[in-house]
């Protein structure tokens, strides 16, 4: 059973090019961008026997800039030549349709509970057809049980049959089994930490949740944090 969300006027399946576009070009710092190659690359260089095919993007708490780093992390992994697709797991505050000015299209939710097919579900920000959205869809009622579900898993092994490289977008780790579900299903998890948010203890508190799960974080990504900053005391 779904939660049917407000529509608004704009047609159902409505691609906002021109929103994807100032996405696209969102005014970054030459550092920030580098960044990301950077990690982007050292992403692909993990363990050379085993290529990174799908990734888990969350944060210990709201707020902290996990969707953005998962877009931005999407487009870098797009202009190195890799076919990507970005989903939104966020079944319960999804971002990713409301920045696409998608809200109305179908997403995750609707494959999962209504059998609708995948291609009818996945948008293409982008002219090119590297670069595939799967926003999260209607709100269901009960988002770990659907996250945790069967048809879940065979959606994921489908998509990392499909893609390059499969990145979810997915809620906060600390109070929810959402994102900790996901990841037992790919490569690992990314944790975002915003470097002017996240005390120590919500960090730690965070990885000993993705420890129960025997999930390994392959990295964490360090948000808001400016040139010329030393390493925050809280993170010590």
């Amino acid at each position: 059973m779904i939660k049917k969300r407000t529509k608004r006027k704009s047609s159902r399946r409505r691609l906002a090019s021109t929103q994807a576009l100032q996405l696209d070009s969102v005014s970054v710092s030459v550092s920030f961008t580098e960044a990301l190659r950077v990690f982007h690359t050292n992403l692909r260089l993990l363990d050379s026997g085993h290529p990174l095919h799908s990734v888990v993007i969350t944060s210990a708490l709201p707020g902290e800039g996990k969707s953005t780093i998962a877009f931005h992390l999407a487009q870098t992994a797009r202009t190195m030549g890799q076919r990507v697709l970005l989903v939104d797991t966020d079944l319960r505050q999804p971002q990713l349709q409301q920045w696409f000015n998608l809200e109305e299209q179908k997403g995750l939710s609707d494959v999962l509970v209504e059998n609708l097919p995948l291609k009818e579900a996945l948008a293409q920000p982008f002219p090119d057809a590297t670069f595939f959205l799967l926003t999260a869809g209607n709100v269901p009622v009960d988002p770990t049980q659907l996250l945790g579900s069967t048809k879940m898993k065979r959606l994921m092994a489908q998509l990392n049959q499909t893609f390059d490289l499969v990145i979810y977008d997915a809620p906060p780790l600390l109070g929810l089994a959402d994102a900790s579900l996901i990841a037992t299903q790919t490569d690992g998890i990314l944790l975002v930490v915003r470097l002017d948010k996240t005390d120590k203890t919500a960090v730690q508190q965070a990885v000993e949740n993705l420890a129960v799960f025997q999930k390994s974080t392959i990295g964490l990504v360090a948000n808001g944090l400016r040139y010329g900053d030393s390493n925050p005391e809280e993170l010590e």
